[in-house]
């Protein structure tokens, strides 16, 4: 379980995969019970290195960013799962699991 995210807050998972990620399709969805989801999606896989980023490719290392504000109404306990498709187009879930989401404390306003 991935716990002690708070709500809310810009979200930035590093992950590796330990061999070459070269034109691999990456993607990552977190949702919950109530019917929130978010997708990301690395270029090859229809979306952008602001939502993953191949940060090592020859290593398999990306990171998945998830903005501010994206999980403020995600339900305490949420999921996360994130697949790939390799070069031989073959379909993988490679990682699921729980989120253990935190309320935030700060909620800042600008006067």
């Amino acid at each position: 379980m991935i716990s002690d995210i708070k709500k809310g807050d810009t979200i930035n998972l590093e992950c590796s995969i330990n061999q070459s990620i070269e034109n691999w399709k990456i993607r990552c969805e977190l949702y919950d019970d109530s019917g929130n989801s978010i997708k990301l999606a690395n270029i090859n896989s229809g979306g952008s290195s602001q939502q993953i980023e191949e940060d090592d490719i020859e290593n398999g290392v990306f990171i998945i960013h998830v903005t501010k504000n994206l999980t403020t109404n995600f339900d305490d306990l949420s999921y996360i799962e994130i697949e790939i498709e390799n070069e031989n187009e073959e379909l993988l879930t490679v990682y699921q699991d729980e989120i253990q989401f935190n309320d935030e404390r700060i909620t800042w306003t600008t006067p």
